[in-house]
């Protein structure tokens, strides 16, 4: 009870749930289940990590989350040995002034990934071929050419969705609609916000927005 003993001020109740400030205390017989739903994108520990920050909390929920990880069979198919240390690009500060492409294969699918240097808005369109000619007729011209990091985070994201026996029959489209959603949901960890806030100024509602009280009904409550 001693992490509860430290909050004790910051906690309260609202319409029968537990908040600690904005995020919902998650009891002992849902632990496990918010961690499944946090993890079913396979975003990996840090990003689902950053996720949770923004929604939940529970005595030991990063301890949760990194088992949970380890854990996942269909991550552990796709993890790959770790990476050379790359030399960053000069960061841009205009949203969309420098945009890295690149391409990756999905089984038979090719994939064009883009991301913004600015905001991190991340872009995956599927296409007939890797040319130059369906490049630019998606895309334009764009200014930069490297989304290494991007790349990675999408292929082993979508192949660890692919291999999740809870998406069998379950469409790429589909796949990555729900990836979309919590990538773009999700703060990034050199911005420290999510690429929706960063390009509308805002969140964008997800599953878990229907657990948090509007700011009206915490102060009517308050």
């Amino acid at each position: 009870l001693k992490p509860f003993l430290d909050k004790r001020l910051e906690l309260q109740v609202i319409s029968n749930c537990l908040f600690w400030g904005h995020k919902v205390v998650i009891p002992f017989k849902l632990q496990k289940q918010i961690i499944q739903d946090l993890h079913s994108t396979h975003q990996g520990i840090v990003r689902s990590k950053a996720l949770t920050r923004s929604y939940f909390w529970f005595v030991g929920i990063d301890k949760a989350i990194e088992q949970m990880c380890k854990a996942c069979k269909a991550c552990a198919k796709v993890k790959a040995c770790p990476n050379k240390v790359c030399i960053p690009w000069p960061k841009s500060d205009v949203p969309f002034g420098t945009v890295h492409i690149d391409y990756c294969d999905l089984g038979s699918t090719h994939l064009l990934v883009i991301i913004d240097s600015c905001t991190k808005w991340l872009e995956v369109y599927l296409t007939p071929s890797i040319t130059t000619k369906c490049t630019i007729e998606r895309q334009t011209m764009p200014r930069n050419g490297q989304a290494e990091n991007s790349v990675k985070t999408v292929k082993v994201s979508l192949k660890a969705a692919l291999a999740d026996p809870s998406n069998v029959g379950v469409d790429l489209s589909t796949i990555l609609a729900r990836f979309f959603i919590t990538y773009r949901d999700t703060p990034h960890c050199l911005t420290k916000k999510s690429p929706a806030e960063m390009v509308f100024g805002r969140q964008i509602k997800t599953k878990f927005d229907l657990l948090i009280h509007s700011d009206s009904q915490i102060s009517k409550a308050v």
